[in-house]
């Protein structure tokens, strides 16, 4: 799988569960301590196939409790 597909899966799998949960970008963007503005352009990358911030990511998928990364230490 390459980097474009596996961003444009983590899209799809944040946005259904926004849709699950019947938020709005701006509930979720203020829960992760981000503008509407900011999460809808990262939206927009991940859709598009690039990478977003690895610490976005991680507050995305603690405030929707979804898993997207896993670390093993």
């Amino acid at each position: 799988m390459t980097e474009k597909e596996i961003a444009k899966k983590m899209y799809s799998k944040i946005d259904m569960k926004i849709f699950e949960k019947k938020l709005t970008y701006q509930e979720v963007a203020k829960n992760i301590g981000t503008s509407k503005q900011n999460f809808s352009d990262q939206m927009l990358n991940l859709k598009g196939g690039k990478f977003i911030n690895l610490r976005t990511l991680l507050k995305i998928q603690n405030f929707l409790d979804i898993k997207l990364i896993s670390f093993y230490i």
